[in-house]
This record gives C-alpha cells, sequence and structure tokens, in this order.
C-alpha cells in the first residue's frame, strides 16, 4: 500500500470530534454606524467611534446611510487585522465621508496602518469646495506590513480650497506610501494632483542599497478621471504614478482628464500614467485617452535619482489616443515591453523613444510588438512635413522612416508617415 493511502487510513481511524472547543473559536464582533438610532451597545454615531472600540480581529463596522463629518483612522494592531469597514446601500450608493477640516492623520480623509483593512462602498469626498490641507482621501501608510483592500468607492473632490488650489503637494485621490493595496472598482475624479499615488514615503539612501518595503498596488475596473477645463493653476496632475521601486498592475482601468487648458508646447504639464523610476509595472486592458501626454515611462525619479528604473514595464492591449501632446513617450527606461496597443489620434508622436532628460541614459532593448499606430500627427508641434507615429532616437538613428536598433519593432502597423526617426524633429537634449 502507498504511504499517502496509509496516511489518509491513519487519519480516518483518528479523526477528530466534530465540533470546535470555545477556547480555541476565533471570534470577532459586528458593530454599527447609526447615528438615527440610540447610541447604546455596538451602535455608534460616527465612524471614527466604533473603530475605537473594534477589540478583535475580523470585525466588521456597518455604515449607515448618511454624511460623516470625521476623519477615519485605523492605526496598526492586532484588532484590527482583517476589519471591514462597509457602507451600507447599492454600490457607489454608500455614506458619504466629508471633513469641514483636516487636522489630523496625515490630513487624510481615511488612513489606514492596520493589516487587512477593507474599505467598501464609500463616499470620499472633500466638497464642491475643497479643504485645506487635505493631502489624500484614502491614505494606507506606517509599516511595510499594513495593508488595504479599497473597493467600490467613489473619491472625488479631494483638494484644497480656490485660494490654495495651486498647491501641487496636496490633493491624492488615494496614497500608498508602503504596503500592499487591492483597489478595485473605484471612480476617482476632480484631484488637485494625483489621482493614485504609489511611492515610498522615503526614498532609498543610496543607488546599491534601495529599501525592500517599497509599495505594491493592483488597481483593478477603476476609472480616474482628472479635473480636465477646470485644472487652471495646476501645473502636473498625474492620474496613476509609481514611482522609486513601487509595483504592481493596472488593469482594465480608463485615465482621462489630465490635462491643463492653458498648455501650449514643448511642456508636457499633466499625465495619465506615469512610471518614475518604478519597480515592475504591468497594464494590461482598459483606456488612457485625453490626457496632455497619455503615458510617460521615466528611468528616473524627479530629482533625476534611480533605484529601479522602470526596467521590464509592460502594456498590453491598451486604447491610448486623443493626447494633447504624445501617446506614449519613453525616456531611458529599458526592456520594456508593448504590445498589442492601439495608439491613435494623438496631437504628438504616437510613440517617442528617447533618452531621460536627467539622467542622459537613452532607453534601449524595448520590444514594440503588434501595436497599431493611426493617425497621430507631430507636424503642428515640430514643423514637420510627415506625421511621427514613431520617434525613436536610440541608438542606430538613420534619418526618416527607420528606428533605431536598440529597440525591436515585430508586425507593427501605420496609417501614415511610417516611422519618423530624427534628431531634427525632437531631441531633448
Amino acid at each position: 500500500m502507498r504511504a499517502s493511502a496509509l496516511k489518509k487510513n491513519a487519519s480516518i481511524k483518528q479523526r477528530a470530534p466534530l465540533f470546535e472547543s470555545l477556547e480555541d473559536r476565533k471570534l470577532f464582533t459586528a458593530y454599527t454606524v447609526n447615528p438615527s438610532n440610540p447610541i447604546t451597545g455596538n451602535n455608534y454615531g460616527t465612524i471614527s467611534a466604533a473603530v475605537a472600540a473594534v477589540n478583535s480581529p475580523n470585525s466588521t463596522i456597518t455604515v449607515s446611510a448618511g454624511t460623516y463629518a470625521e476623519q477615519v483612522f485605523v492605526p496598526s494592531g492586532s484588532q484590527y487585522t482583517g476589519l471591514q469597514i462597509i457602507g451600507a446601500g447599492s454600490a457607489y450608493s454608500g455614506p458619504t465621508i466629508q471633513p469641514t477640516s483636516v487636522p489630523n492623520n496625515n490630513h487624510a480623509i481615511v488612513e489606514v496602518q492596520a493589516t487587512n483593512v477593507t474599505i467598501y462602498n464609500f463616499d470620499i469626498t472633500g466638497g464642491s469646495s475643497g479643504v485645506d490641507g487635505l493631502v489624500a482621501g484614502v491614505m494606507l501608510d506606517g509599516s511595510s506590513s499594513a495593508s488595504a483592500v479599497i473597493s467600490d468607492d467613489s473619491l472625488s473632490n479631494i483638494k484644497e480650497t480656490a485660494a490654495h488650489f495651486s498647491d501641487a503637494t496636496y490633493g491624492y485621490g488615494i496614497d500608498i506610501s508602503t504596503g500592499t493595496a487591492q483597489i478595485t472598482g473605484c471612480n476617482i475624479s476632480s484631484y488637485q494632483r494625483l489621482g493614485i499615488l504609489v511611492a515610498p514615503a522615503v526614498e532609498p539612501p543610496t543607488v546599491t542599497s534601495p529599501s525592500a518595503n517599497t509599495p505594491v498596488a493592483t488597481i483593478t475596473s477603476c476609472n480616474v478621471t482628472g479635473l480636465g477645463a477646470l485644472s487652471t493653476g495646476i501645473t502636473g496632475m498625474v492620474g496613476i504614478v509609481f514611482d522609486t521601486g513601487a509595483r504592481g498592475s493596472v488593469t482594465n482601468t480608463n485615465i482621462s482628464g489630465n490635462y491643463n487648458p492653458s498648455y501650449t508646447s514643448g511642456i508636457q504639464a499633466s499625465t495619465g500614467l506615469e512610471l518614475d523610476d518604478a519597480g515592475l509595472v504591468g497594464v494590461t486592458g482598459g483606456s488612457i485617452t485625453g490626457n496632455d501626454t497619455n503615458v510617460q515611462i521615466y528611468q528616473s525619479d524627479l530629482a533625476g535619482n534611480y533605484y529601479y528604473g522602470s526596467k521590464q514595464f509592460q502594456l498590453r492591449s491598451v486604447s491610448i489616443s486623443n493626447a494633447y501632446y504624445d501617446g506614449i513617450d519613453v525616456y531611458g527606461a529599458s526592456k520594456g515591453i508593448l504590445l498589442n496597443l492601439t495608439d491613435s489620434s494623438n496631437a504628438g508622436n504616437g510613440l517617442y523613444i528617447g533618452k531621460d532628460p536627467l539622467t542622459s541614459t537613452y532607453a534601449s532593448q524595448n520590444t514594440i510588438q503588434s501595436c497599431h499606430f493611426l493617425a497621430n500627427d507631430a507636424t503642428n508641434l515640430y514643423g514637420s512635413s510627415n506625421p511621427a507615429q514613431i520617434e525613436d532616437d536610440t541608438a542606430g538613428a538613420a534619418g526618416p522612416n527607420s528606428y533605431g536598433t536598440a529597440d525591436t519593432y515585430v508586425s507593427d502597423s501605420f496609417s501614415s508617415g511610417s516611422i519618423t526617426d530624427s534628431y531634427n524633429l525632437y531631441a531633448p537634449n
């Protein structure tokens, strides 16, 4: 008889009783938040009061309809592990969290430092007028063990009042600075600066010793929509950013409206998706459309440092269109894959590949395969007689209708203009 069968028979003979001792049973507590009911037992008048009462893991707080003028802080601690904070009602019709001021908790409306916390079905907002000092709608920070599921939430007007609206250091829809986040089915709109930021709070100290605790975010089926024509005064709005080793994925997500109406030329003011010295990031499905530049991928961060270099980025089966500038810019990043993209109707290049403006390193070893470049036209920006579907300023550039040998092109198609590869058109030296 095989050993596995012997083990199976032994387990039958030694089967435990079909009941569980009370001492071993894991208990959790259900809390409610309903100001209309008596504030007794496990019912509370505010979300913060219910969070403060949690005393065991895997507890649930169900919040009734209404508007809650408060900040919510879930600190680290074993009793908060697995906490679910659930807005009652159908999806996207849950209760509203709208503080009148944000004096606490790193100036976020909801801040999480615990492990495996769920924030589900809330309208999280700064209100139509905004709130001064508002850094983020939802913030995940603290230790690297922090984690959260942010699901079916609406985050809007994460911004300051008109008097401080130009301050680009505030107004992030979701800020993931540590740990792991799953962001699913969220609608994020009208933010002052960034829709979703995934970046460590502190950069690694040296190039040779990067931090191992960079955050990870999985973003699925979200809509990230900038202020668009209302963004006057904001110099750099971005839909989604992965920065300084941050890793993750973006799947079936739509990013749009990150543009500045005062944009003229030469400055990529706002961006749909931006990778700055990111770790491994994969983007699949969805659309990135109507931004100043739809996608920008940099080897370095804003300070010119690079530890991870945005290597091995992947863009697959994404619709990229109608940028006020370029469809995709790759600056110094290497070993990326652009596969089965439709890149169309951008006012500038469909794809630009060149050097990082801060490190002067050229992009290399990127693969562009089965992509379709349609009706991209750099004529108005560069004074060229040829539309620039692709401009690749890497090694081996040989003038119009060719591209650098440092990158690989396989089975790509072009509606007109083919490939323009010329330093005379545009080279950010």
